[in-house]
């Protein structure tokens, strides 16, 4: 459809699309605001919106393309942006309408977008969904509710202002020690909360650990957990989908769960977490050459070079912290994540410095104006549905066939304009991930001001 031409257009659409009030948009009509003169009346109008957060600026670039549905999943959710998006699915920043609060909304979806979704991918994200809602800890991702539209699945979970550990670390090429180590005892913490409710994650990586602007962690993406005292809870899915398959990330997989990923306890999660504590110290994974394959193999036969020899300045008695989490046998190493976090304790000193705020989403949660349109009625809402191209689209059918895709559609989401913070899984099963490309230490050399040594 071609860009929109005039301001009437423009407030139109704003008008049909339902993101706002008309008492919001009456104002608008006639007004001129300011602008580069290179700039449309109605690029201009938009701006001016998204200066006074009357809009996202995805909101407003989606109406400018001359699109007005899918802004809305089911009478509730009010889309404001993407977070982040995988290979089954889109993760959505969204406003809850009735409690005006935003949450992460997460729509599971085909290969590249399309309505059908693999058996065994559904029901893994229903395990998720009852895993997370097993938990109530300040230190894992919660779930709200959980709900389908069109026949698709989607999950509400608490949104994380924040962005996770893999980005923070790559980003400086390590971590500051007592940060790195404060994280980690963290994330042992709510570990502790899952052993203790009978769950393994089984994919313990720092891509699955959030970190907020106050530098508070939250496990998300259970999305392989398995109840492991409880197991009729799994409905036998390890059986019927993981139980030929490695299921994990290749760079943080422990040795049992190469074997046999069924049989693993809350000892598989402290060598992933080792591996991840070694990854925040290093700037690099404990084998950060070789393939996949090659990988699966080192973790149960070779040992890894020690963390004090890729940096020196990591105590020592840390690096034998490091060692003991990820030995080779599961009795060799710490039995609870309880002990993990004891151990830590002494090499973690508070207080903690936050995140750096440019590695955190562009617009921090406080920024976004709630409560600015009226719930869609029941019966005309705006909802997920099949279109005939096997598509993800928004709404109800409508008469003219030349309407737009919406946000929703499979190739022309809405721009990534966050760093991806909460994501949807792969299709099973997991695949090992890439090689990781080490970084080196600016702030180990001198006057650098960077990274882990960095002020």
């Amino acid at each position: 459809m071609p860009p929109v031409e005039t301001a009437d257009t423009f407030l139109d659409l704003l008008e049909r699309s339902g993101l706002l009030r008309p008492d919001l948009i009456a104002p608008l009509r006639g007004y001129d605001p300011p602008g580069p003169e290179d700039k449309s009346l109605p690029q201009r109008l938009a701006a001016h919106l998204v200066r006074q957060r009357l809009l996202t600026a995805a909101q407003a670039a989606y109406l400018l393309r001359g699109r007005v549905r899918g802004f809305f999943i089911t009478t509730k959710y009010k889309i404001m942006d993407r977070l982040g998006a995988g290979g089954m699915g889109t993760v959505f920043l969204c406003e809850h309408l009735i409690l005006q609060r935003l949450v992460a909304v997460k729509v599971l979806t085909g290969a590249a977008g399309g309505a059908d979704v693999p058996e065994g991918a559904v029901q893994r994200f229903y395990r998720e969904a009852r895993a997370v809602a097993a938990l109530d800890h300040q230190n894992i991702v919660r779930v709200f509710d959980v709900d389908s539209a069109g026949g698709q699945p989607f999950m509400v979970m608490e949104y994380v202002d924040g962005t996770d550990l893999h980005r923070i670390t790559t980003a400086q090429g390590g971590l500051k020690i007592p940060q790195a180590v404060d994280y980690v005892r963290q994330a042992a913490t709510g570990l502790q909360h899952a052993h203790e409710a009978g769950l393994v994650h089984r994919d313990i990586k720092p891509g699955n650990i959030l970190v907020d602007r106050a530098g508070a962690v939250k496990i998300l993406d259970l999305g392989l957990a398995r109840f492991h005292t409880d197991t009729q809870r799994n409905e036998n899915l390890t059986a019927r989908f993981d139980e030929s398959a490695i299921l994990g990330t290749a760079d943080f997989i422990s040795p049992e769960q190469i074997h046999r990923t069924s049989d693993v306890d809350i000892r598989s999660d402290i060598y992933s977490l080792g591996c991840t504590l070694y990854f925040l110290l290093a700037g690099r994974s404990v084998f950060d050459e070789g393939s996949a394959t090659q990988k699966l193999i080192w973790h149960q036969s070779r040992a890894p070079t020690l963390v004090t020899d890729v940096r020196p300045s990591v105590p020592s008695g840390l690096a034998t912290v490091v060692a003991k989490m990820m030995a080779k046998r599961p009795d060799e190493r710490y039995q609870t994540p309880t002990e993990v976090a004891a151990a830590l304790v002494p090499f973690a000193q508070a207080p903690v410095v936050p995140p750096p705020s440019e590695l955190m989403p562009k617009a921090p949660a406080s920024s976004y104006r709630l409560g600015l349109c009226r719930m869609p009625p029941p019966g005309s809402s705006l909802r997920l549905s099949k279109t005939g191209s096997g598509r993800v689209a928004a709404g109800p059918p409508v008469a003219d066939a030349t309407e737009p895709d919406s946000p929703l559609d499979g190739p022309t989401p809405f721009p990534q304009s966050h760093s991806p913070t909460q994501r949807v899984p792969d299709a099973p099963p997991a695949p090992p991930s890439t090689p990781l490309t080490p970084h080196p230490h600016p702030a180990e050399a001198p006057g650098s001001g960077r990274g882990p040594g960095g002020p």
